[in-house]
Order: structure tokens, then C-alpha cells, then sequence
């Protein structure tokens, strides 16, 4: 009868620690799903930021785009214009798999850079200093990625997003400055 007693003991003992366990184990799948929720709307939070700054750039941007669209379009020497973003872009498609490895750490750094860039590009509208508008344009791509993923994954896109400044025509005044030398110097 002890041995009896004992044995049903550990039955519901173990049944008990089973029910247990299996509450512990739906508590948990509720957390992670109260979690995942979390997560989710944390991504849609940040997907909704990102359309929101995508739709303010264009916007701001759109006057620097038709320029550059323009003298692309008028100009033999940078009619390379057009390629260059969409092989920028492209070479990031390229690293997505690299960048899926790398954590995200986001920066208040990208912040500033945004910033500083927003005001450069002020003032140079201001002072219509036309070249300037490409420049921070794309200071405020490379800010936005220090600011939403972190110097890592600027890192990893350094070379695409150095490759877009030679979309960006050289201003006349520095293509004078270093083409002139050399005429008169080819012509001695």
C-alpha cells in the first residue's frame, strides 16, 4: 500500500509538474506573442516613420532632382549621371544577405549628420549655391542610416553610397580652376 501511495504520488506529481509545465510553456508562447506583437508594431512604427521621411525628402529633394536631371540630360561629359544611382542601388541589393548578419545599432550621430545637412542645404538655397543641394542630399542618405542602423551597416554600404556623389557634376568655377592649367600648359 506504500509503495501504492507512492507511485500515485509521482504520477500526479509529474502530471501536476506536466500541467505546470505546459502553463508555463502557453504563459511563454503568450509572452512571445505579446512580444512579437510589440515587435511588429514596433517595425510598423519604424516603416511608417521611414514612408513619412521618404515623402519629406522627395519633397524637399525634388527641386535638386529635376537639376540634376537636367544637366544630365543637356551635358555629354555627365550624362553618366543616370546610371549612377541605379547601380548604387543595385550594389545594395547585391549585400542584402550581408546585411541581414549585421546588428542593428542605431546612432544619434545619424541625428546630427541630418542636421548639419538640413542646414548646409538651408543656407545654400539661401544663397543659391546650386552644388550644395546634391551634396547634402546625399549626407542626409548617409545620416538617415546612421540614424535608423547604426555605423555597421553605414559601414557595409560605404562604397554605394560614395559611388553617388559622382552623380554630382563638378561645379564650373573648380572645373576652370583645374582645367585651364593644364591647356595652357598642353599648348607650351
Amino acid at each position: 500500500m506504500l509503495n501504492y501511495i507512492i507511485y500515485r504520488t509521482r504520477i500526479f506529481g509529474e502530471h501536476a509538474t506536466f500541467q505546470v509545465g505546459f502553463y508555463r510553456l502557453l504563459y511563454k508562447h503568450e509572452e512571445n506573442k505579446i512580444i512579437d506583437q510589440a515587435m511588429n508594431q514596433k517595425n510598423i512604427t519604424n516603416y511608417v516613420l521611414i514612408s513619412i521621411l521618404l515623402l519629406i525628402f522627395c519633397a524637399v529633394f525634388f527641386p535638386v532632382w529635376t537639376g540634376l536631371v537636367k544637366f544630365w540630360y543637356t551635358s555629354e561629359e555627365y550624362s553618366h549621371g543616370f546610371l549612377i544611382f541605379p547601380l548604387s542601388m543595385y550594389i545594395i541589393w547585391q549585400k542584402k544577405d550581408a546585411f541581414a548578419q549585421i546588428p542593428v545599432q542605431p546612432s544619434d550621430w545619424g541625428l546630427f549628420i541630418i542636421t548639419f545637412s538640413m542646414l548646409v542645404f538651408i543656407i545654400a538655397r539661401a544663397c543659391e549655391i546650386l552644388t550644395l543641394g546634391p551634396i547634402c542630399m546625399i549626407l542626409i542618405i548617409i545620416g538617415t542610416v546612421i540614424y535608423f542602423y547604426g555605423f555597421l551597416i553605414c559601414k557595409e554600404l560605404f562604397f554605394p553610397l560614395f559611388f553617388l556623389f559622382f552623380m554630382i557634376p563638378i561645379p564650373s568655377q573648380i572645373y576652370s580652376a583645374l582645367t585651364i592649367p593644364l591647356q595652357l600648359f598642353v599648348t607650351k
